[in-house]
């Protein structure tokens, strides 16, 4: 595929699958972005998020396997975050960046946040999308119900509808040529019938939270716990210089401004 705002990539990982990416141009000053994308979705989800950053930005975004067009993975059981993980790492180290940026949106954070336990020093900054170190069941089970199903549709009209009955609850300004468009980036044409755009035995849950809460989630507590202390230290040695108030004042401003602008979305898969 060409596209005058990015190039298409192709990486064979350490398996003998092939994994794709879309590369938009950027300033080489900078890590790049690296965005990562929800469970049954693909690179293009960040169709619109490339276009607004690059060139300023050099912007990558990466199809995991059994998605769009990366291969998809003959042993299910690999479909989890630490497989993904290692693609990511195996695209930085094809590139020879050292560091990223990573946007993660549901899975993509849950990838994002694996990293920050096993390579840390590849994450230059991080934005966590729909997606905590916690998994609540019953998001689990909401998902579990509409994901995997191999469902096929007649047209992009049937496809959109079956998208909005998901989803709309998230999406209420949403109407017919908005939910055409999330079907075109959901989806894909096979033989005259429109399938989602993901391998089904990627939609299953069972594996991304064992690997994600059984071992991860500790861990990644732990950075976090790290991470505040270091704040806590810093905070302290500040107020120490007599500055505390005007810095605090500044990063809770700071903080709520971020929020307010990344509020995260209920339906990314």
């Amino acid at each position: 595929m060409t596209n005058s705002r990015y190039r298409d990539g192709h990486l064979a990982v350490r398996d003998g699958l092939r994994v794709h990416y879309r590369d938009y141009p950027g300033s080489a000053n900078r890590p790049p972005i690296l965005c990562l994308h929800g469970l049954t979705r693909n690179a293009r989800d960040f169709a619109a998020f490339g276009e607004r950053y690059s060139p300023d930005f050099r912007v990558l975004a990466l199809d995991f396997r059994g998605r769009g067009e990366s291969d998809y993975d003959p042993l299910p059981a690999r479909y989890n975050p630490l497989t993904y993980a290692g693609d990511v790492l195996e695209l930085l180290d094809s590139l020879h960046l050292d560091r990223a940026v990573f946007v993660g949106t549901s899975l993509g954070g849950l990838v994002t946040m694996t990293m920050a336990v096993t390579a840390p020093q590849r994450i230059a900054a991080a934005i966590l999308n729909d997606v905590g170190p916690e998994l609540s069941q019953a998001g689990l089970d909401r998902i579990q119900g509409y994901v995997g199903k191999d469902e096929q549709f007649a047209s992009w009209d049937e496809a959109a509808r079956a998208i909005a009955a998901n989803q709309a609850v998230a999406y209420p300004s949403y109407g017919e040529a908005e939910w055409l468009a999330t079907a075109r980036r959901n989806c894909r044409e096979r033989d005259g019938k429109i399938l989602f755009d993901y391998d089904p035995a990627a939609g299953h849950l069972q594996e991304c939270r064992r690997h994600t809460e059984d071992r991860h989630v500790a861990a990644v507590r732990r950075v976090g716990a790290e991470a505040a202390a270091r704040r806590a230290r810093g905070a302290q040695r500040t107020s120490q210089r007599g500055n505390s108030g005007k810095d605090e004042a500044r990063c809770a401003e700071s903080a709520f401004r971020r929020g307010s602008r990344s509020r995260p979305r209920a339906d990314a898969r």
